[in-house]
């Protein structure tokens, strides 16, 4: 069980920035949501033998440390995160403004 990244490395820290902006497994997510029927969460998964293995879908997720300790050298990431959430409520907003 894995609750706080403890990613210290550059290298490390660069695989999971890239990791979050491509999206890699993005189709097999959007899979595993549709079929369990949830529209919005958080999968916990990882590969083995380079298949993906779902844990979890937690509906409530957290999407950024509100750690400053743990944050830091992470926030690349945690911006990432928030850019596409605000983007997200954006479209929402402008969708209902339509309707």
């Amino acid at each position: 069980m894995v609750k706080l990244a403890d990613l210290e490395l550059p290298e490390l820290l660069e695989e999971e920035l890239e990791y979050v902006r491509t999206n890699p497994h993005a189709a097999m997510l959007e899979e595993i949501f549709d079929l369990a029927g949830i529209e919005y969460g958080r999968v916990d998964y990882g590969l083995r033998d380079g298949r993906p293995q779902v844990w979890e879908i937690n509906t409530n997720p957290a999407v950024a440390s509100s750690s400053p300790e743990e944050a830091f050298p992470r926030r690349p990431v945690h911006a990432h995160a928030t850019r596409r959430i605000v983007a997200a409520y954006r479209a929402l907003e402008e969708q209902w403004a339509r309707s």
